[in-house]
Parts: structure tokens; C-alpha cells; sequence
């Protein structure tokens, strides 16, 4: 005989994406079935490049980098977009839109600018964009969240070859050394 099945598909991430789920059936000629989800999943809004890296930058100088911001999904509305880390007090970010209103994909410039007096050292911290989508099913907007990584190494008159210990993993009790050469710029 037969019966209806109702499947609901929840993407993780973008991209082509296939899902089997197994039908056990008491036919025992044809004992189970498979039923194959495929789909591309677009995803409602994508954050370029997916990570910022100011590079070293001279002291007293500050530096510029920018993002873009494309919805494809016309019922995306951007809500803020923010700094977070040690980024977030010496740096500053400009968000302009660039495609007219009523233009799908949507498209937003960010502008992240750190300041000049930011001090010697290395510096982490991320950007996040906020926003919404309006699923046609549902009666309420789903929020949709997007960070994007930054990473900047301020240096002045003496320069580091390298401003931070990338270790990984070291076993307990063992030693290890790490040359830096200090030079002026």
C-alpha cells in the first residue's frame, strides 16, 4: 500500500547539499527505500572576504580594509554590523549601501579604518553583520548572523620578524625556542 512522508530539510551551511533518510518498510521483497534530498543552498546573505588581515601596518599610520555585503535573498534587511575584540576601541567602520533600493542581490560596502594613535602590538578582533530574513512558512523574521575575522600587527621604528608564538600543541615538559629578529624599519 502507501502513506505520505513529510520531510523537513534544515541546511546547514551553503552549497550543494544531498541528505538520505532510509524508509523501512514491512514489504519483504523491497524491505527499505532510500529518499534523496538534494539541494543548492543559497545562503541569504555572504560576507567577502571571509577574513581581514590588516597586515603589519607602520605606527602612527592606520590602515583601511573593506568587506561587502550581498544578499541574494530579497527579504534579507540588514540590522548592524559591528567591531568586537581588541580591534573595537581603536578602529571605526563606514557602511554604505551600493546597489539602489529594490536591486536584488542587495549590496553594502563596509569601510574598517584603524586609527592612527592605535599603539605597538598585535591585534585580533571581528566583524559581525546582523540581520533578518523572512521565511514565506513562517510569520516571524529569522535572524542571520555573519562574523568575519580581522588580525593587524602595528609596528614602529623597530620591527618584529614575527610578533606572536604560534605553538600549536607542546608536549608537557618539553622546551622549545623561537627566534625573533628585531630590526629598524
Amino acid at each position: 500500500e502507501g502513506d505520505v512522508i513529510e520531510l523537513t530539510f534544515k541546511p546547514k551551511g551553503s552549497g550543494k547539499q544531498t541528505k538520505v533518510v532510509r524508509v523501512l518498510t514491512n514489504d519483504v521483497s523491497n524491505p527499505s527505500q532510500e529518499i534523496k534530498i538534494k539541494a543548492n543552498v543559497i545562503s541569504s546573505v555572504t560576507v567577502t572576504p571571509p577574513a581581514i588581515s590588516f597586515g603589519r601596518i607602520a605606527l602612527n599610520q592606520g590602515a583601511t580594509r573593506s568587506l561587502t555585503i550581498k544578499a541574494p535573498n530579497e527579504s534579507f534587511e540588514l540590522g548592524d554590523v559591528k567591531i568586537f575584540g581588541d580591534l573595537r576601541a581603536k578602529s571605526s567602520l563606514t557602511l554604505n549601501r551600493i546597489s539602489a533600493e529594490g536591486v536584488v542581490p542587495k549590496l553594502w560596502r563596509v569601510d574598517v579604518a584603524i586609527d592612527p594613535s592605535i599603539d605597538w602590538g598585535w591585534y585580533t578582533g571581528s566583524v559581525r553583520v546582523n540581520g533578518t530574513v523572512q521565511d514565506p512558512a513562517d510569520a516571524s523574521p529569522r535572524p542571520v548572523t555573519k562574523t568575519v575575522g580581522m588580525n593587524a600587527n602595528v609596528q614602529g621604528k623597530v620591527q618584529a620578524s614575527d610578533s606572536m608564538f604560534r605553538l600549536l600543541s607542546l608536549p608537557q615538559g618539553r622546551d622549545f625556542q623561537k627566534n625573533i629578529r628585531l630590526s629598524r624599519a
